[in-house]
């Protein structure tokens, strides 16, 4: 489900399918997001947009979701945004 499509300066997997991923398993997205961080891996934060575009969700709903996670601070996944 998952792809790697490129690294962060950091040398963290940048990966697509996260939005597949948080829909189809219920996974609360800050949790996804830091267990993917656990194991090198960071979300492609375009790839989410779009996913979750084309299935419908408006962009305030989606900058929402990106938001909290990215909100707390020293949030591994912030480093990419």
């Amino acid at each position: 489900m998952f792809k790697v499509i490129g690294k962060t300066p950091e040398g963290l997997n940048v990966i697509s399918g996260v939005y597949q991923f948080y829909e189809t398993f219920g996974l609360p997205l800050d949790l996804l997001c830091e267990e993917l961080f656990k194991k090198n891996y960071v979300p492609a934060w375009d790839d989410f947009y779009m996913a979750a575009a084309k299935a419908g969700i408006g962009h305030s709903k989606i900058m929402s979701r990106i938001q909290e996670v990215i909100s707390a601070r020293r949030h591994p996944c912030q480093k990419i945004v």
